[in-house]
């Protein structure tokens, strides 16, 4: 799993074909931490969460309750990150061009 810092100093892992934001769960505490992808725009954002410990990834529409998502068990990052990508394009949300198709320069 490769990370890297972007220029506006948030830490992403690199991933094909998007990328995970690496968010800390708790203030204040390095880890635990998760990985989240923003689809959408502000009238309908959806998170999309990966938990590699419990081989997770979750898609929840921030406009109804937390309580509200739909889960998919995954085998890597990579297969997260490809069902992501599967749902942005399902909703019509062009990805490219943002912080999540960044990728590490060697």
């Amino acid at each position: 799993m490769k990370t890297f810092i972007t220029t506006n100093g948030l830490t992403m892992v690199e991933c094909e074909p998007l990328n995970f934001k690496r968010v800390s769960i708790y203030h204040g505490q390095e880890e635990p931490y998760g990985y989240i992808i923003t689809v959408g725009t502000m009238s309908q954002m959806y998170i999309c969460s990966y938990d590699p410990d419990k081989s997770i990834l979750s898609i929840a529409d921030i406009a109804y309750s937390s309580d509200w998502s739909i889960k998919f068990k995954v085998n890597s990052f990579e297969e997260a990150s490809k069902l992501v990508q599967q749902f942005a394009d399902g909703i019509n949300h062009d990805m490219s061009d943002t912080i999540f198709t960044d990728k590490l320069i060697n």
